[in-house]
């Protein structure tokens, strides 16, 4: 992992758009999670509550004061047979083997799909505010492998976003319902640029995403542009 250096926030994005995602993030701040689960040590399933750690990282977000941590409380638990202590089940925030939580990994993820990975970096921290080195993002892309090809986006003022993500962020599942929602937002912000395809999605051939991001990682590795879609019929997505 390479050396992280001092990051500041990019004053032609609106900051407006960095601070609803940096609010986001900062709702996990302090939160208890990890659900009870089977003692992996002897299988027990009657457990009880034994304390908690406040050390697991969230996200890692760029301010105009240097970096801020979130982090949240993980429950630890005890097993009423071997008194073994553990953690409790953290899966539907993190995956497994991440530094940090499910939505920056998906973010690198979907920026690995058609960028270079030094590219992600400055994306994460131009776009959203977020501090990820380069090889924490290569090793996310190399770690899900196909996973990096989805391409399910929208571009709000430029800015290529992930849909997915969008609809976690703000509570909406298509591009219409973000226009409605959250117009004098866009509007105060002067964003009126809003186009993408979030309602439908290319119907692309069996395996072809795989073969995409196989085929973009080797050109990738030469240098070459990145193909935008797998093989399928475009026809029918809206622009």
């Amino acid at each position: 992992m390479h050396e992280t250096e001092e990051k500041t926030l990019n004053s032609l994005v609106p900051l407006g758009l960095i601070h609803a995602f940096q609010s986001w993030f900062r709702g996990f701040q302090g939160q208890r999670v990890g659900d009870p689960r089977p003692c992996p040590k002897c299988g027990e399933t009657t457990v009880w509550k034994n304390g908690y750690r406040t050390d697991r990282l969230f996200a890692i977000l760029i301010t105009e004061d240097g970096f801020d941590e979130i982090t949240v409380e993980i429950q630890r638990y005890q097993c009423s047979e071997c008194r073994h202590s553990y953690d409790g089940d953290i899966g539907e925030l993190f995956y497994e083997d991440c530094e940090y939580a499910k939505p920056v990994v998906d973010l690198c993820l979907f920026h690995a799909a058609k960028n270079p990975f030094h590219a992600c970096e400055r994306i994460l921290q131009n776009q959203y505010g977020l501090q990820v080195d380069r090889d924490t993002i290569q090793r996310y892309a190399e770690l899900f492998g196909d996973e990096v090809a989805e391409q399910h986006s929208v571009t709000i003022a430029g800015c290529i976003l992930s849909m997915n993500f969008l609809s976690l962020l703000f509570g909406v599942s298509t591009v219409d319902e973000l226009k409605t929602e959250f117009a004098d937002e866009l509007a105060a912000e002067d964003i009126d640029g809003l186009v993408g395809v979030a309602d439908e999605t290319y119907p692309a051939k069996k395996g072809a995403k795989k073969d995409l991001y196989e085929e973009n990682m080797r050109r990738k590795q030469e240098g070459e542009n990145p193909k935008k879609w797998p093989e399928g019929s475009l026809s029918d997505v809206p622009i």
